[in-house]
């Protein structure tokens, strides 16, 4: 079995092969994405049917993803806030002290990650804008 039943694979339903194909082949609507490029070009359709799927990632998902990466670190700072007052832990000083220090480890950790997707992203427009402007 070469592609799973499920819903990216399944061969009708659910964005399968035949969708795809029949998407790259303008037979069904919808082929356009969020930032104007076909969704599925026909050697990604065909490569489908093989069990091969590759995703393009346009800008629009990669502000999403930058979005969404920031928004994680948020939620991190609230549940550390959270921890912090904390009535269970009140008796125990070096137990809050250790989740403090493994919180502010983590928020670290995500926020460089953050980072260098907004630096990409950065690096992204600025590489699409000089195309343009060199274009003009």
């Amino acid at each position: 079995m070469l592609m799973p039943r499920n819903r990216s694979g399944d061969i009708v339903k659910g964005g399968g092969p035949l969708i795809k194909t029949m998407m790259a082949y303008n037979f069904i609507e919808g082929n356009v994405g969020q930032d104007g490029l076909p969704r599925y070009t026909i050697p990604q359709a065909l490569l489908s049917w093989m069990g091969v799927n590759i995703t393009t990632v346009g800008r629009h998902d990669a502000m999403a993803k930058a979005y969404y990466s920031w928004k994680d670190i948020e939620n991190i700072q609230r549940r550390l806030l959270k921890l912090i007052t904390d009535p269970s832990l009140r008796g125990q000083p070096s137990r809050r002290m250790e989740l403090i220090q493994q919180y502010q480890e983590l928020m670290l950790n995500k926020s460089l990650e953050a980072r260098d997707i907004s630096d990409a992203l950065r690096k992204m427009d600025k590489l699409f804008n000089e195309a343009k402007a060199s274009r003009d």
